[in-house]
């Protein structure tokens, strides 16, 4: 019996050795790379990235096929870093090509993501990875090609209004928590714009300029009040005369502050009221709508008519919000084109001013 149970055993350990063996022969398992990727990159000089042109091609990036000893699909991926050691990489693109063209576009966001700031040269460097199987085996890299570049942003500058106010007010305590008032324009860090909501017993604010993009950056310049100036490093501060909802506008260049408390209105014929009278404000008086510090909203309800409205400030058209270019992106001016509206019924009419120069509204069925 012991005989039998050792045959049966040897036999059973013959075949698995030889099913595995056969089932060798047709699989390739690659533990080697024998050449890596040679990356080129065909890239003009003086490469200044202009905005105008973000959907066109920019710079063509190829490279060899890396060589891992068998034929198979072999995966690439595009890397940049700001450092030539590739310290922080990030990936561009895929592909089991052997080359990739970027847009403008394209190539500004990986620079962007990369490290680089814009509005200045910088240098780039870019490599390939390469990989095969759906796991991401033998990680293997070619050479870094480096070029220089000089990118741009289309995020508006902007300044962060920083206080003590802002706990009271439904901002975060932190300085980066601050709402903010922007630029008119990228690349333009003087004229400011925007609204700030102010509660509590202190109401001081100063001003703290942000990073290329928008974002808060610890130990930028801020600026103070020096005599009813804004200055950089002044160590005097702004206020606000009264808690209340203000417009802000600083221009950096000439130093100047303005502020006027706040309160909007609907009016036009999407309303039930119709458009306020322009000589009597008590005919037809335009809908007064109610902020929220908690969602930083200005919100009324009422029985909307598929038709054209406006928002205007303080019961008078001094200002008015509307959409000039008739792209959905509402300005602040004086004689603002109409907005309009297919809503009917019953709805909630929102008016979000919490982003500087990108106010936006929407209207909902209740």
């Amino acid at each position: 019996m012991k005989n039998i149970l050792s045959k049966i055993l040897f036999f059973t350990i013959a075949m698995f050795t030889l099913f595995q063996c056969s089932e060798d022969e047709d699989t390739f398992v690659a533990t080697q790379v024998l050449e890596s990727a040679l990356l080129e990159v065909d890239v003009p000089e003086n490469l200044v990235l202009d905005p105008q042109f973000s959907s066109t091609t920019i710079i063509n990036f190829s490279w060899q096929e890396a060589d891992y000893g068998q034929p198979t699909q072999i995966n690439y991926r595009l890397e940049m870093d700001d450092s030539a050691d590739f310290a922080e990489p990030i990936q561009v693109s895929s592909t089991t090509q052997r080359s990739l063209a970027l847009t403008v576009s394209q190539l500004n966001s990986a620079i962007g993501d990369a490290g680089l700031p814009p509005f200045q040269t910088g240098t780039v460097y870019a490599r390939i990875v390469s990989t095969i199987g759906t796991e991401g085996s033998l990680e293997q890299f070619s050479n870094a090609v480096s070029f220089d570049v000089f990118p741009y942003t289309t995020e508006f500058p902007r300044l962060y209004v920083v206080g003590a106010y802002q706990e009271n007010s439904g901002y975060g305590p932190e300085d980066a928590d601050a709402p903010t008032i922007a630029s008119s324009e990228f690349g333009n860090e003087t004229d400011y714009e925007g609204f700030v909501y102010f509660s509590g017993s202190d109401l001081n604010f100063r001003f703290h300029r942000s990073g290329f993009v928008g974002e808060y950056v610890q130990g930028n310049p801020e600026y103070g009040n020096d005599g009813g100036t804004v200055v950089e490093g002044a160590s005097g501060s702004f206020s606000a005369p009264s808690e209340g909802y203000y417009l802000i506008r600083v221009n950096l260049e000439d130093g100047t502050i303005s502020m006027m408390q706040t309160d909007w209105a609907m009016t036009g014929e999407a309303t039930q009221n119709g458009w306020v009278d322009a000589d009597d404000p008590t005919i037809n008086p335009d809908l007064d709508m109610t902020y929220n510090p908690e969602t930083r909203l200005w919100t009324v309800e009422e029985d909307i008519n598929p038709a054209e409205f406006k928002f205007r400030i303080n019961d008078s058209w001094s200002l008015e919000i509307g959409d000039n270019e008739g792209d959905g992106n509402l300005e602040l001016g004086v004689n603002a084109s109409n907005l309009s509206t297919n809503a009917s019924g019953p709805s909630l009419v929102t008016l979000d001013l919490s982003s500087p120069r990108a106010y936006r509204f929407s209207i909902s069925p209740l």
